[in-house]
């Protein structure tokens, strides 16, 4: 897949060959009961993602993506806020790391991140930095940029205060309510200035891969003005405060269009959430927290028991990563024989399936199947909080979709299982009770259905 070159393209090329330095901006001026949007958006960036031939050397003087390096003309771009007084930037997960979310992008070519500064609505905004990720998580669909390179190359001290303006974050979690009145801040599309977009909450979702986050894992607004390329930005409530980052481009009902018929499509502006033209929010600061390992309290849910195969999850932040600490990789399952293969014994249960394309039918080949051991969760093995002791069981499915656990399961218990192929979303499951006591000895799932990420 190819990314799209725009006029804003040429504007950035020639940004990048006069190096120009950021200007300091004043902060908010906190006067009135709503802050002035002409204040928040001094510290919304927007960022490209280029594509190029070698990755940046930190620390080290370097040339420039497009003068001395060679780069894709077509980027990706999104956007994002300034977050603490070293000129971190909280954006979008997808935003810096496409791959990993189900686009056609090497991410060897990938780690050139270029940050410029919002400092007017009317004008352009300004290079302020390389970046490089600091922390990334594809569940949430966040992460954080910090400063590299200067915009000439130079490198930056670490912790180094920049002077870009910090945008204040809420300070408690859920203090978002329904009828609430947002702004989204950030640049859609191929808009060359900063948007501002007034939206109102509509509603609030769970999101089966965050289960921390409880029913409030997604802030529902109405969509407004905001649009394909907001990815990343902040959404902020009368008092300034970023209470939201907008993600929309991580739901399952992901849409993705060449809007202007260029034959390119860009994952940070051409792709948003089918469902109702909503945009979808990630609530922060409790989003970040999670982002940054900070504890948080789980909701208890009760398990749900009954032996169906994994449904696709509705509200899952699709990945491409592959299982943390996996074993030694297996080969693919066999076909299955004539006769159908005897456990143990009778308090065991062998477990197959067929893993296919939701659609187009056609069988999965190696995708893989992780089944976790009774007691471990899957968001705790996905941060690798714990390593290859969780794993009951890995296999990958042969040429026809199919595959056999390869150790049985205990009638009755409870396993996490996690099913991930490369251009499709990742399915998981925690509670899931393959056999109860009286089923028979061989469990066939039947066809497992997975929705392409595309």
């Amino acid at each position: 897949m190819r990314f799209r070159t725009s006029l804003r393209m040429l504007a950035l090329v020639a940004l990048l060959a006069g190096g120009l330095l950021p200007s300091t901006v004043a902060g908010q001026d906190g006067e009135g009961t709503r802050v002035k949007a002409s204040q928040l958006i001094k510290s919304v960036v927007l960022i490209y993602t280029f594509q190029c031939d070698q990755p940046p050397e930190p620390g080290e003087r370097n040339e420039l993506p497009f003068k001395g390096i060679t780069c894709d003309r077509g980027v990706i771009h999104g956007s994002g806020a300034v977050i603490d007084q070293e000129g971190r930037v909280l954006t979008n997960n997808h935003v810096v790391n496409p791959h990993e979310h189900g686009f056609d992008v090497n991410p060897d070519r990938l780690g050139w991140y270029f940050v410029l500064i919002t400092v007017d609505a009317k004008e352009l905004p300004v290079p302020a930095y390389f970046g490089r990720i600091v922390t990334s998580n594809a569940d949430l669909d966040l992460a954080i940029l910090e400063p590299m390179l200067d915009p000439s190359g130079e490198p930056i001290d670490s912790g180094a205060d920049l002077g870009l303006p910090v945008l204040p974050m809420a300070p408690d979690p859920g203090t978002v309510e329904i009828e609430d009145t947002l702004r989204l801040l950030g640049y859609p599309r191929d808009h060359p200035t900063i948007t501002v977009s007034t939206v109102q909450v509509v509603g609030f979702e769970p999101d089966e891969f965050v289960p921390q986050l409880g029913g409030g894992a997604w802030i529902r607004t109405d969509v407004g003005s905001a649009g394909p390329g907001n990815s990343g930005g902040p959404a902020v409530n009368d008092q300034g405060q970023q209470v939201g980052v907008v993600s929309a481009g991580t739901r399952t009902q992901l849409s993705c269009a060449d809007i202007n018929s260029d034959g390119f499509v860009d994952p940070g502006q051409e792709c948003g959430a089918a469902a109702g033209g909503s945009e979808y929010l990630r609530p922060v600061p409790d989003a970040l927290a999670l982002l940054q390992g900070e504890p948080t309290e789980e909701p208890t849910e009760e398990p749900d028991d009954t032996p169906e195969p994994p449904e696709p999850p509705e509200e899952p932040t699709p990945t491409e990563e592959g299982p943390p600490e996996p074993p030694t990789e297996p080969t693919p399952s066999p076909t299955p024989p004539a006769d159908e293969p005897a456990p143990p014994s009778g308090e065991t249960a062998i477990v197959t399936g067929t893993i296919v394309s939701a659609d187009t039918g056609d069988p999965i080949r190696r995708a893989q199947v992780v089944v976790l051991k009774p007691g471990y969760d899957i968001i705790d093995w996905r941060r690798e909080r714990v390593g290859s002791e969780a794993i009951h069981a890995f296999v990958l499915t042969d040429e026809r979709g199919f595959f056999q656990i390869p150790e049985p399961v205990v009638k009755g218990e409870a396993y996490g299982i996690w099913i991930q192929a490369a251009g499709y979303r990742t399915l998981a499951k925690d509670g899931f009770v393959f056999a109860n006591e009286d089923d028979p000895d061989v469990i066939d799932l039947g066809v497992i259905e997975m929705l392409s990420a595309k």
